[in-house]
């Protein structure tokens, strides 16, 4: 994986078996890479779903969520990000 990411900057897993914030969870502890806290920010209102694992944002819709870079202000800066998406 490494190898990969070098060369291409990112890495997109599709149609993987992974359903839950727990599964996630998993997947991120198998990878090797070191482990992110959770600091909160300008970018709305987010839910704790495991140690390693939070929602996106749990505003109602109508609520503006300012502009914001994740993680833009993590000092030293990160190496990898993880995100899921689930489609509904």
């Amino acid at each position: 994986l490494e190898s990969l990411l070098h060369r291409s900057c990112v890495i997109l897993f599709r149609s993987f078996p992974v359903s839950t914030p727990s599964d996630f969870t998993d997947f991120v502890d198998s990878s090797g890479y070191e482990h992110l806290s959770y600091a909160a920010d300008c970018s709305g209102t987010r839910k704790k779903l495991t140690d390693l694992v939070y929602t996106a944002n749990e505003a109602p819709p109508d609520q503006m969520i300012g502009f914001h870079h994740e993680s833009s202000h993590v000092w030293p800066p990160i190496k990898t990000f993880r995100r899921i998406c689930e489609c509904y």
